[in-house]
């Protein structure tokens, strides 16, 4: 899945994109501007699928903006690290 292009603000829920583990996601030139003082990560990746089975999240990203130091959350099963992020924020 490409997201390319987005500009988002007040964000109304500390995530501006929550991201099931279902496939690869290319994040292309978007804006992200979480609150003043947030300092959760707004891209937040769920490394586990609806029927409880492990899945890959494999992501590329440049180009982005963010108002965050640490733009990447993962939720991951202990022991079970299988994602990936590639390129800059």
């Amino acid at each position: 899945m490409t997201i390319q292009g987005n500009t988002i603000v007040d964000l109304t829920s500390p995530y501006a994109m929550w991201l099931n583990a279902l496939g690869g996601y290319l994040l292309i030139d978007n804006v992200i501007e979480s609150p003043a003082g947030q300092s959760v990560s707004p891209i937040h990746v769920r490394n586990w699928d609806w029927d409880g089975g492990l899945s890959n999240a494999y992501i590329l990203a440049a180009g982005n903006t963010f108002t965050v130091a640490s733009p990447y959350s993962f939720w991951i099963p202990a022991g079970r690290h299988r994602s990936r992020i590639w390129g800059t924020a």
